[in-house]
């Protein structure tokens, strides 16, 4: 599969100005900053999905390196309608030390990931003002 697009990551708690970020970047032609995606989620359920009788038959069929081109291939195919070269992926859990592991073994070793950080108290401030 041909790459056709620079990935970055951004992950954050709730209320720390994801959406806005998103907003903004949006406003470059060459960036595309969309909603919360499910990107992460279906990368880590091939992960563990995947069982160990599926991993022995693709050793068999000589095609051990299938279950890394499959979970590889799972951004591109997401955004695989989306024309700016830059694609911000926005999942609460690209943080999590095995989700930067599966993106430093499959998608890049050294992954941008874009970290929104707010006070506390700030947070619980905004959620009481919703």
């Amino acid at each position: 599969m041909n790459k056709k697009h620079q990935f970055f990551f951004m992950a954050g708690l709730p209320r720390t100005g994801s959406t806005v970020l998103s907003s903004v970047l949006s406003q470059n032609p060459k960036v595309y900053a969309g909603p919360y995606s499910p990107v992460c989620q279906v990368m880590r359920d091939l992960t563990v999905g995947l069982s160990e009788l599926a991993f022995d038959e693709m050793k068999i069929a000589n095609r051990a390196d299938f279950s890394s081109e499959l979970i590889k291939s799972v951004p591109e195919l997401y955004y695989k309608n989306v024309e700016q070269p830059f694609i911000v992926d926005k999942n609460r859990d690209w943080l999590h030390p095995r989700n930067v592991a599966l993106l430093k073994d499959h998608v890049t070793p050294d992954p941008k990931i874009l970290v929104l950080t707010r006070d506390k108290k700030a947070i619980m401030d905004s959620f009481k003002t919703l």
